[in-house]
């Protein structure tokens, strides 16, 4: 009586010098031992499917293949690796860098100001660090100096910008107790952060807007609600100041430290004129003085 053949995968035998059918006849006890656990296929299995695989494989030209043994045993091109690095190496924005402080001010008629300080820049400019708006400290006249109002009050701030147009301008707002003790604004003023590095020391004119009339004049002293702007920023801005009746009033003293980065890199030159060119002056020299 021939030797029973089992149709159950999990009997099979897999053996490469096995014939077919040696391969499907197990013995009981053999197909005992492995029931409930598939057995793995062998190497030579998987090895032959391997080798049927690559044999059926589209080779490659011998054109392809010898322009990539190529590449491989001269290495990579030495421009192919600088190319990458001097475009990730040439900046795309400049930085400015600006901390100071707000030194005195010196307003004759009045005691007790404070001073709030807030920048305004252009489209393309953005605040990568620091504080962009400030209030200070109320300080009062001393023995010493009976004109000078002391703050010396920080600021310190970094810009990022691809175009100098719309430099960041400071605006210094100063604001005071009235008669009746109501805090009214003492004056207004801005002032470009200077072009050029280094120690900087700018002296701003403040001024306040005006009533149109007497009548006006006299009831904004009454309530305690004089004439100022919503928004401070419009000092540094030309919009609507032809229509705006205002009067000076005191000064504001401020220091700078600059720094800039990346300027010559993007073409912009911000060196002085005696250091460039002393027969032609700079424009950053020119805008200064103005």
């Amino acid at each position: 009586m021939p030797a029973p053949c089992y149709a159950n995968r999990r009997y099979f035998i897999h053996s490469a010098s096995a014939s077919p059918c040696d391969r499907e006849r197990s013995p009981p006890s053999q197909a005992a031992s492995h029931l409930g656990q598939p057995r793995p296929r062998p190497f030579a299995f998987r090895k032959g499917v391997a080798e049927r695989r690559l044999a059926h494989a589209p080779r490659r030209p011998p054109l392809l293949r010898r322009a990539r043994d190529a590449a491989f045993s001269n290495g990579p091109s030495p421009g192919a690796c600088e190319a990458p690095m001097a475009a990730a190496a040439s900046p795309t924005v400049f930085l400015l860098m600006v901390n100071g402080q707000i030194e005195s001010a010196q307003f004759p008629e009045f005691d007790d100001l404070y001073c709030k300080y807030c920048f305004v820049y252009g489209y393309d400019w953005a605040p990568t660090s620091g504080l962009e708006e400030g209030i200070s400290q109320i300080t009062s006249k001393n023995r010493v100096a009976p004109q000078d109002l002391v703050w010396n009050f920080p600021i310190d701030i970094t810009f990022k910008s691809t175009n100098p147009f719309g430099w960041p301008q400071i605006v210094i707002s100063v604001y005071g107790p009235d008669l009746f003790g109501n805090d009214v604004v003492r004056g207004y003023g801005a002032v470009h952060i200077p072009f050029t590095p280094g120690r900087h020391r700018r002296t701003i004119p403040m001024f306040v807007p005006e009533s149109t009339s007497k009548l006006q004049k006299f009831t904004s002293w009454l309530m305690g609600r004089r004439p100022e702007f919503t928004d401070p920023k419009v000092v540094a801005q030309g919009e609507g100041r032809e229509v705006t009746r205002v009067r000076s009033q005191g000064f504001v003293t401020l220091s700078f430290n600059v720094v800039t980065k990346d300027m010559k890199k993007l073409g912009y030159d911000v060196s002085p004129a005696s250091a460039s060119n002393p027969s032609l002056p700079s424009v950053a020299g020119g805008i200064q003085n103005y």
